[in-house]
C-alpha cells in the first residue's frame, strides 16, 4: 500500500474516531468548517459611552483615516498565496498545544481569531485542518515509527522548541528550505527565532504568527503603590528611555529590604528557569551559529561575549547577597503579590487574567536589559513554546508548504491584535501597561543551545547549564565552560551537516 493511500486511510479513521469520541476523552481536535460564510471576527476597542449632545458644524470623518482591520488584511494576504484545491482531503497537524495551533471556536476572542484564521485556510484550499493533540514524547515515538516504516503521520508537527534537538538527532526532520511555497522572508515569520533553528545547511523548525502565543512569555509584574512609595520612579518612562536594566531592578528591589513585611522580588519559575530567563533577556548568545557552517560554543573565547561573567556575578548578587529575593513556591509568591507585600514578580503573561480583578494596583514591564546599550528588551521563549517542523516522509511537501505558509499569513497581526485588544478591554488597568505589552509581544527570542541541546550531548552543560551552576555553586564559569566546551563542539561537528 503506498504512502498516499495509507495517508487517506489514516485520515478517514481519524475523522471517524473524532466524530464518535466524547469531547473530553479524545486527543483529536476537529473543526468541521461547516460555517464557510462566517465573516472575520473583530473586537471593538471603543468602550466609551456615546455622546448624546448635538455638535454644530460637525464634519464627517474621512473614511480613509479608519484603523485597518487586521482580519481583513489577513484575508487579503492569504488570498495572494497560490491557489490549490485539496479536494476535501484533511490536513493533520500533530501538536502539543491545540489552544495555540489550529483550535476550534471558543468564546475567547483570541482563540476565535486563531480559529477564524484556520477556517480561512480551509476555505481557500478546500480542506479541513485537524489538530491532533499529543505530548512531545508520544509525538517523537510516533514520528520515528512512521518514518522508519514509511507510513504517513502528519503534514505538520508543532513540537516544543526545546525538543528540536531530539527530533533532529533521529534524522527524521525535513530541511524546511526544501519546502515549496514558503517565503521565510515574509513578515509573518520570526527571523530571530528561525535563525536559531538553522543547523549547518538546513532549517529544521520555523516560528511565525500561527504558533506564537504571548501567554508563554514572561514579564515583570510590579506593585505600583509600593513603587510609588519606596522608589518614586516612573518605571514606564524608564522602559521607554531604554534605562530599565537588571542593575535598576536590583537597586529598586533593595529599597524595601529594611521594610517590615515588604519584599523586593521573586519569580514563580523554578530557580534554574529563572536564571535562564534572566540570562537570555540580557542577550547572551551561547553558540556561534551561521548558515552553512558548523555551530560552535565560543561565548567566553569571543570578545563579543565577555558580559557572560558579569551576568553571572549580577545574578549571584541579586539572588543571594542583596537579601531582596523571595524563594517561595509559585502559589506562595502570587499570594504575596496579591496581598501588597511584593514589589516585583516575574511570571507568565497569562497570569494577568488571574489578577485582573484583584485589589492590587499592578502593572507590567518587560524583562530588564543587560545595560542601556542593549538594543531592545528581550522576551525568551520557554521550553514548551511550539515551533513548526515537517517529517522527511511527509506524503506531500507541497501540501505541507502551502498550509504552513497559509496558517502564518492568515494569523499575522490578526491574532496578536485580538490578544492585545482583549487585554485592553478586560484586564489592563492603565495606558502604560498597554505599551509594555506591545513591547513584550514584539521581542520574543531564543537561541540554538535551547533548541538543540535535547539531542546534543554536553551542549547544555557547556552553555546555559554552566551559567546556572556558576550562579548557584560559585564554581567559576570559565572552568565549567572549558570542561564541556570541547566535547560539545565535537558533538556539534559530528551531528550537523554542511553541504558544499
Amino acid at each position: 500500500m503506498n504512502k498516499k493511500l495509507l495517508r487517506s486511510v489514516g485520515i478517514t479513521l481519524l475523522l471517524s474516531l473524532t466524530l464518535t469520541a466524547e469531547t473530553s476523552c479524545g486527543l483529536i481536535v476537529f473543526n468541521t468548517g461547516e460555517d464557510t460564510s462566517a465573516e472575520p471576527i473583530t473586537e471593538s476597542t471603543d468602550t466609551t459611552a456615546p455622546d448624546t449632545t448635538v455638535a454644530e458644524n460637525t464634519t464627517v470623518a474621512d473614511e480613509t483615516t479608519a484603523a485597518p482591520d487586521p482580519s481583513a488584511e489577513a484575508r487579503e494576504r492569504l488570498s495572494a498565496l497560490p491557489d490549490r484545491d485539496l479536494s476535501s482531503t484533511a490536513v493533520i497537524v500533530a501538536t502539543v498545544d491545540d489552544t495555540t495551533i489550529c483550535p476550534i471556536d471558543s468564546e475567547n476572542p483570541v482563540i476565535m481569531a486563531r480559529a477564524d484564521s484556520k477556517r480561512a485556510v480551509e476555505e481557500k484550499y478546500n480542506t479541513t485542518v485537524i489538530a491532533s493533540l499529543t505530548d512531545a514524547a508520544s509525538m517523537l515515538n510516533a514520528a520515528r515509527q512512521a518514518y522508519n516504516t514509511d507510513m504517513y503521520y502528519a503534514d505538520l508537527l508543532a513540537i516544543p522548541q526545546s525538543m528540536l534537538g531530539a527530533f533532529y538527532a533521529e534524522g527524521i526532520l525535513a530541511n524546511l528550505y526544501s519546502l515549496p511555497h514558503v517565503d521565510f522572508d515574509a513578515p509573518y515569520y520570526d527571523r530571530d527565532i528561525n535563525s536559531a533553528a538553522v543547523a549547518g545547511s538546513g532549517l529544521y523548525a520555523i516560528s511565525g504568527a500561527a504558533n506564537f502565543n504571548p501567554d508563554y512569555l514572561n514579564c515583570v509584574y510590579f506593585n505600583r503603590s509600593i513603587v510609588e512609595q519606596f522608589v518614586g520612579e516612573d518605571l514606564y518612562a524608564l522602559v521607554n528611555d531604554g534605562k530599565w536594566t537588571w542593575d535598576k531592578f536590583a537597586e529598586y528591589s533593595k529599597t524595601v529590604d529594611a521594610v517590615d513585611s515588604i519584599h523586593g522580588h521573586g519569580s514563580t519559575a523554578v530557580l534554574e528557569d529563572y536564571i535562564d530567563i534572566a540570562v537570555s533577556s540580557q542577550g547572551l548568545s551561547y553558540v556561534n551559529n551561521t548558515a552553512n557552517m558548523v555551530p560552535t560554543v565560543n561565548y567566553l573565547d569571543n570578545s563579543a561575549f565577555t558580559p557572560a561573567k558579569t551576568i553571572v556575578d549580577k545574578l549571584y548578587s541579586l539572588l543571594y547577597t542583596d537579601n531582596s529575593f523571595v524563594s517561595s513556591s509559585a502559589a506562595e509568591l502570587r499570594e504575596l503579590f496579591l496581598t501588597d507585600t511584593l514589589m516585583f514578580m516575574t511570571d507568565r503573561l497569562y497570569v494577568m487574567e488571574w489578577i485582573a480583578n484583584s485589589s492590587v494596583n499592578w502593572g507590567i514591564l518587560p524583562l530588564p536589559k543587560y545595560d542601556e546599550s542593549q538594543a531592545e528588551y528581550l522576551s525568551p521563549l520557554p521550553d514548551e513554546a511550539p515551533v513548526f517542523c515537517v517529517l522527511k516522509n511527509t506524503a506531500s511537501y507541497e501540501t505541507s508548504g502551502l498550509i504552513l505558509e497559509a496558517l502564518n499569513a492568515a494569523s499575522f497581526e490578526y491574532v496578536t491584535d485580538a490578544y492585545i485588544n482583549e487585554r485592553i478591554d478586560y484586564i489592563l488597568r492603565d495606558n502604560g501597561s498597554i505599551h509594555m505589552l506591545e513591547t513584550i509581544c514584539g521581542s520574543a527570542t531564543t537561541d540554538f543551545a535551547h533548541m538543540y541541546a535535547s539531542g546534543m550531548s554536553n551542549l547544555e552543560n557547556a552553555t546555559y547549564g554552566a551559567v546556572y551552576k556558576a550562579v548557584t555553586t560559585r564554581s567559576t564559569l570559565d572552568s565549567l565552560y572549558r570542561g564541556y566546551k570541547n566535547a560539545a563542539n565535537r558533538t556539534l561537528a559530528s551531528k550537523i551537516k554542511v553541504y558544499g
